[in-house]
């Protein structure tokens, strides 16, 4: 073969290889492209998928079936941010699918549900929490308008704040006993919500808890509650049928001092019965006319509207009642003709001007422990005729027993300090006895008094001069004359001496002139003073 061959056959030879390597690198480009297609349309089926996918965080998934309208939850241990990222906190923004959700299932042995995981769930209807679930983060569920009912698994010790806030549709929730705080606006804006049980476990309440929950009727309020956060429930005016049922003395104080009704471990008031203070109760026995308050501390609200208000004949106040405040028992109980202090009556409120007032009372003890006797507190009593005052009374004030026309005589105790303007005006005093020697009395005290009236005090005394200015009759008081015969003789000694064995109870007139010795104390020493002085041993007294 010649050269001029040669070279024709290598040139056919390198056309042909030529050919063919483009026909390959063709191929394979085109086989590369359909791959990265495939691939492309393989990561938008992927992407399509993963938003109904993913996870809470390393231990829990999440899975969404939009056929049932159904999120679950699974895994075990903490719930974390979406994707473990702090940025995906909103679980509703990332997910379109998030306002269609009618219900989510949370599988036993997730621990934990994180905060904001489900706000914004606006068709979400129910929600299974399991008792794996130790912790409910804040506004976990808040504005779930749809929610109907939730039940709070054993392990939750605390409901934190916005939890269900604005859950519109909630019309019943469990709490399980184990639970021990119920945080800030927790329920808040729930306003379908009707009743709620607290289990006895809880011990704080907190602000706002259950505020504008309108429809709220029935709340129970355990004795273990130690704290009680501000405008907890809706004010009275706002919701009127909210009755609280309170134990202990923490609830009662709660929620008297908030203005709630209430019944208070387990007792129903009625129109008869009912609170009048933080820890006082009043009741009317419509058979025997009788009006009694019982407690303790200050009861310084009574009901005065009341259609059997006229109808009271006696009023009892029950040991450990320390004070009356508001209106009162005067004016409104214009029939009631007894009435009975405890000892551990300290007196009424001084704004209460209508103390014991315009009452069909005969006679009236007042316990020691009132030591002033505030404006007009027995104004008014026509019928009254026999008052003995508080051994360790220090001021009586303006108008005290002013109008009161059958009080013939009373005597004011030596710690008194003042009687105070028209305190005893209009009276139909015929004798006052004034044991105090320096007492103030006001000028107008005994004004438009009968003329004839004695007053009797210690000879030098306040009493006297005031007597003497006023033109009444002055009787000075004879040490050891008991029965006030102006002389001293066996009738003095035997009532002094009934008077020590119990059989007699001395009055505040005649403790004065017995105490002899001079010891403000009247005992067996000055019955042997006084004998020794009949028997003519001592000159004088």
């Amino acid at each position: 073969m010649g050269n001029s061959e040669h070279r024709r056959m290598y040139a056919a030879v390198a056309a042909l290889v030529m050919a063919a390597g483009t026909t390959v690198n063709a191929y394979a480009e085109e086989a590369a492209d359909l791959s990265a297609t495939a691939e492309e349309s393989a990561a938008e089926v992927k992407n399509e998928n993963s938003d109904y996918s993913g996870n809470f965080g390393k231990d829990v998934k999440w899975e969404y079936d939009p056929e049932s309208k159904t999120l679950t939850v699974s895994g075990k241990g903490p719930m974390d941010y979406e994707n473990g990222n702090p940025d995906y906190t909103l679980f509703y923004k990332n997910h379109e699918w998030a306002k269609e959700t009618e219900k989510i299932v949370i599988e036993d042995s997730v621990e934990s549900i994180i905060f904001d995981a489900f706000s914004r769930f606006v068709s979400l209807r129910s929600v299974s929490i399991p008792e794996s679930v130790k912790e409910i983060g804040a506004d976990a569920f808040s504005n779930c308008i749809s929610l109907e009912e939730v039940v709070i698994p054993s392990g939750v010790t605390r409901i934190d704040w916005g939890v269900f806030t604005n859950c519109y549709d909630l019309k019943k929730v469990t709490l399980s006993e184990g639970l021990e705080a119920i945080d800030m606006s927790a329920f808040k804006g729930c306003c379908s919500l009707d009743s709620v049980h607290i289990p006895d476990s809880v011990t704080t309440i907190g602000n706002e808890a259950f505020k504008y929950c309108l429809k709220l009727k029935e709340v129970n309020l355990p004795e273990t509650i130690e704290n009680y956060g501000e405008n907890i429930f809706d004010y009275r005016q706002d919701n009127e049928f909210l009755r609280l049922k309170v134990f202990g003395p923490n609830g009662r104080s709660f929620a008297y001092k908030n203005g709630y009704q209430f019944d208070i471990d387990g007792l129903v008031y009625s129109d008869t019965s009912g609170v009048c203070g933080e820890y006082t109760d009043w009741s009317f026995d419509s058979e025997t006319g009788v009006y009694t308050i019982s407690g303790t501390g200050l009861a310084d609200w009574l009901p005065i509207n009341g259609n059997w208000t006229e109808d009271v004949k006696a009023i009892i106040v029950k040991e450990g009642v320390t004070g009356i405040g508001g209106n009162g028992l005067g004016y409104y109980f214009t029939g009631a003709e007894s009435v009975t202090l405890p000892e551990s009556f300290e007196g009424f409120h001084e704004e209460t001007v209508n103390g014991l007032s315009d009452l069909a009372i005969t006679s009236i003890t007042l316990p020691d422990k009132m030591t002033v006797l505030h404006e007009g507190i027995l104004h008014h009593c026509e019928k009254l005729k026999d008052v003995k005052l508080p051994a360790n009374l220090i001021s009586i004030e303006e108008n005290a027993f002013s109008g009161d026309v059958s009080l013939e005589s009373i005597v004011i105790p030596d710690k008194t300090e003042k009687i105070g303007q028209y305190a005893f005006s209009g009276c139909g005093l015929k004798e006052v006895t004034i044991l105090s020697k320096f007492v103030r009395i006001d000028e107008d005290a005994f004004y438009s008094c009968d003329p004839s009236m004695v007053i009797c005090g210690a000879k030098g005394s306040v009493a006297e001069e005031y007597a003497k200015k006023h033109k009444f009759k002055f009787k000075a008081l004879v040490r050891g004359d008991a029965d006030g015969n102006d002389v001293i003789d066996i009738s003095d000694i035997s009532i002094l001496s009934l008077g020590l064995v119990g059989e007699k109870e001395l009055n505040f007139k005649q403790k004065n002139v017995l105490d002899v010795d001079g010891d403000h104390d009247v005992d067996i020493a000055d019955l042997a003073k006084l004998r020794q002085y009949l028997s003519k041993k001592i000159e004088k007294l």
